[in-house]
């Protein structure tokens, strides 16, 4: 800086770039982690529970937000009926389309699209009649025909224009309605991911300066240190976990002695994030006659069931610990609406007969009209005392589903 006269200045390099924004892009340095002591609290896995999603585009409607993935191989830039334009446009990149009080999308809601120089349009049918784009199950599906899934809109009535080509090279990745909505999975709409906060911290008793690198992957880190004591910072993300509900996280570690390069050691450590699906509503009624059961035992003991009436499927449980599920089947026009077990201690058995102390009986009562485990609203109740709540009998059993012959229901595993 120029000196103000009478005084001397200097530059202060003390900053890392991080980053640009700008009116046509931005972009964030692959490595731009944000320092902190602030690390999270949780030591190798945190869960979260995404909201519960609408199951059609019916569900949700009126359309108010629409998601798009571009599945074309070449940049474009859109504009919509209403003005509203993204520029550049690369391939799997989503964008999402949102109404206003002024602009709403029509039930025909169109985009014209510029890729080269080349013009173009898509058409979205947005009132849930299109069958082809009315529900997660479209997701990742061609989207852009409209409707009809045309090839060339109709020229207009009248005039020597000539009608745009119908560009269908869009990924349906999500809706918003007015009463709920729906995302497809990869993409900003979906709610099967995560804002998470990784916490990094890497400590090394060398009494000599470490060459250290920190690799992770998954969130593209590749940060080299300079060490001999404690390094700590977090770096944010957004995850979706697989298939199975779990997003996996390593973090390798190399160091190399700054002054002698045999001096040489590594490390790893990992984490998980966990998907945990909220429940869907269901009610006994809708899935009756119930043909099954899952229960928690929430006992103190170790116990051996062994259910009254030998046609439930499996009639005997032994060694079931404190939280261990057990799940058993049943026809109501054998065993009836009450179903009953006897508990005791566990203590093995001789011919078939189990010795423990009898700890109680535990009575269920299957016809739905017990209020206290009627549906997925009493998850992780404590039930055994029976439709009329008796004192006498053992409530020591929490809730895990039902099925039906309609149907079925699981309750979320505890966090």
């Amino acid at each position: 800086t120029k000196s103000t006269k009478g005084t001397a200045s200097s530059y202060v390099n003390d900053f890392l770039f991080g980053g640009m924004g700008g009116e046509n892009g931005e972009f964030t340095c692959p490595d731009a982690v944000i320092m902190s002591s602030d690390l999270p609290t949780e030591p190798n896995m945190c869960t979260f529970v995404p909201p519960q999603e609408a199951a059609s585009c019916y569900e949700l409607k009126d359309v108010t937000e629409l998601t798009m993935v571009w599945n074309g191989d070449d940049p474009v830039n859109v504009t919509t009926y209403f003005g509203e334009t993204f520029n550049n446009v690369q391939k799997n990149e989503s964008i999402t389309f949102a109404a206003n009080t002024s602009t709403p999308l029509g039930n025909n809601f169109e985009i014209y699209l510029d890729a080269s120089g080349v013009s173009s349009k898509s058409v979205f049918h947005l009132s849930c009649s299109d069958n082809a784009m009315d529900g997660p199950d479209d997701c990742g599906m061609p989207q852009g025909g409209g409707k009809q899934r045309r090839r060339r809109t109709k020229s207009t009535k009248g005039t020597t224009a000539p009608a745009l080509p119908l560009i269908s090279d869009w990924l349906l990745g999500g809706m918003k309605g007015v009463n709920g909505e729906f995302g497809c999975p990869g993409t900003p709409a979906s709610t099967a991911g995560a804002d998470v906060r990784f916490g990094f911290k890497v400590i090394t008793n060398s009494t000599e300066p470490l060459n250290i690198v920190i690799t992770d992957d998954n969130l593209d880190i590749s940060k080299p240190i300079l060490l001999n004591d404690t390094y700590e910072f977090v770096h944010e993300a957004f995850v979706f976990p697989g298939a199975d509900d779990t997003y996996s996280n390593t973090v390798d570690v190399t160091a190399v002695g700054s002054l002698n390069a045999s001096l040489t050691c590594s490390a790893s450590d990992s984490v998980e994030v966990k998907r945990i699906k909220p429940v869907i509503p269901v009610k006994c009624e809708e899935i009756k006659k119930i043909t099954g059961l899952s229960l928690i035992w929430d006992g103190a003991d170790a116990v051996d069931i062994e259910m009254s009436d030998t046609r439930v499927s499996p009639s005997r449980f032994e060694n079931v610990m404190p939280g261990d599920t057990i799940t058993f089947t049943f026809d109501q026009a054998d065993t009836g609406n009450n179903l009953e077990m006897t508990i005791r201690v566990h203590d093995g058995e001789i011919d078939n007969v189990f010795g423990g102390t009898e700890l109680g009986m535990s009575e269920f009562h299957v016809s739905c009209s017990d209020s206290e485990m009627n549906g997925t609203e009493d998850c992780g109740t404590r039930q055994g005392d029976g439709r009329d709540d008796d004192p006498a009998l053992l409530n020591d059993w929490l809730l895990d589903g039902m099925a039906g012959e309609n149907g079925s229901f699981i309750c979320k595993p505890p966090v």
